[in-house]
């Protein structure tokens, strides 16, 4: 973009949608593993709540395991078949988050995977780009809270999720 300065991920998010020429955006995490049914989980929820104002979120499976670094080098069968996975709940095979609807703030990752309508970011005035928003606190988050505040039915979806493995400069 030309920019100079710190970066500030919400800017550049608010680019990709003003740029993107499709009608659903999906703002995953930048360092995760997807599954081949990712973009048709996506697509397909928001095609089963056509007419509905939705937001949709993916959560994520978080591995420590160092052997799956590097990524490139991994498999999603790899990582899914580890038994040691932090977030997730073997008997429900799905991860933690998704079991409780009790504060759910702190057991779903509200940064793992944002999609909503492009139309809908636009008319929201898209990601905040307040210099408060950067490291750790960047992504969709706020504008996710900010949907729901409005209306929106905020969905987790319950069969799709993205994967992350440990890789150096991970924080806990």
């Amino acid at each position: 973009l030309g920019r100079t300065g710190m970066y500030r991920k919400n800017l550049m998010c608010n680019e990709g949608v003003v740029a993107s020429k499709g009608e659903i955006i999906a703002i995953p995490d930048s360092d995760a593993m997807f599954s081949p049914t990712f973009i048709e989980s996506i697509i397909s929820t928001f095609d089963e709540h056509k007419g509905e104002n939705i937001v949709l979120y993916l959560d994520e499976v978080r591995s420590n395991d160092r052997r799956f670094y590097p990524v490139n080098t991994t498999s999603w069968r790899d990582v899914m078949s580890d038994p040691k996975l932090i977030n997730w709940d073997y008997a429900a095979k799905k991860p933690a988050g998704l079991l409780t609807n009790h504060d759910v703030v702190h057991y779903r990752n509200y940064g793992a995977c944002f999609c909503a309508r492009r139309q809908n970011i636009i008319d929201m005035g898209g990601l905040d780009e307040h210099s408060a928003y950067h490291c750790l606190l960047c992504g969709p988050h706020e504008l996710g809270w900010r949907m729901v505040n409005k209306g929106y039915r905020e969905i987790w979806h319950q069969s799709e999720w993205l994967l992350h493995t440990w890789h150096p400069w991970v924080k806990g």
